[in-house]
C-alpha cells in the first residue's frame, strides 16, 4: 500500500473496517492460548504451607512437569530444576544447615492473568550460630490451577554464607 492509500485509509473509516476484514483471524488451530486467571486469594492459598513449620505441601502441589529456576550468580542452589524430588532435595540442602525450619511470611502477592509474585521473608539462626534473615521472590506461572514456572530471586549471599559455615 502506497503512503497515499495508507493515508486515505487512516481518514477514512470504511476504508479502514475494510482493511481490518482483510487481516486473517485465529483458527482453531492456531488460536490464542486463553489462560485462567488467577486471584491473590488462590496463589496465598497455594503459598500458605511456606507459613508454617513444613512447606513440603507446596512441593507436592507441583504437577508432574513443571519449572523452578533458581536465580543467582553466586547461589549455591542456582539452576533449573523439573521435578520434585529434585526441588526438595536442593531446599533439604539449606533447611539441614538451620537450626530449626525458618520462619516464613508471605509479605506480598501481586497477581496480573495467569501470573503471580509473592514475596516471603524468612527468618532463622543457622546451625553455626548464624542468622538467617531473607527475602525471596517468586515469580510463578498458572495453567488450570497448577504452578507450571516458577523463578526464585533469593539473597544469594545469604545462602552462600550458610552453605559456606557448615561446608
Amino acid at each position: 500500500m502506497r503512503s497515499v492509500e495508507l493515508y486515505n485509509a487512516l481518514i477514512d473509516p470504511v476504508e479502514v473496517t475494510a482493511s481490518i476484514s482483510l487481516i486473517p483471524q485465529p483458527t482453531e488451530e492456531h488460536s490464542i492460548p486463553k489462560y485462567d486467571m488467577v486471584s491473590e486469594d488462590f496463589v496465598r492459598n497455594h503459598f500458605a504451607s511456606w507459613e508454617t513449620d513444613d512447606p513440603i505441601p507446596f512441593f507436592q502441589s507441583l504437577p508432574e512437569k513443571f519449572t523452578w529456576t533458581v536465580i543467582g550468580a553466586i547461589n549455591p542452589l542456582k539452576g533449573l530444576y523439573t521435578t520434585k524430588e529434585a526441588c526438595l532435595e536442593a531446599f533439604g540442602s539449606i533447611m539441614s544447615r538451620l537450626a530449626a525450619p525458618p520462619v516464613c511470611k508471605i509479605v506480598n502477592v501481586l497477581v496480573a492473568g495467569d501470573s503471580a509474585v509473592v514475596e516471603i521473608s524468612s527468618k532463622e539462626t543457622s546451625k553455626a550460630g548464624k542468622s538467617y534473615d531473607e527475602m525471596m521472590i517468586f515469580v510463578v506461572r498458572y495453567e488450570e490451577d497448577k504452578c507450571v514456572e516458577i523463578r526464585m530471586y533469593a539473597d544469594t549471599a545469604v545462602e552462600k554464607e550458610i552453605f559456606e559455615q557448615t561446608d
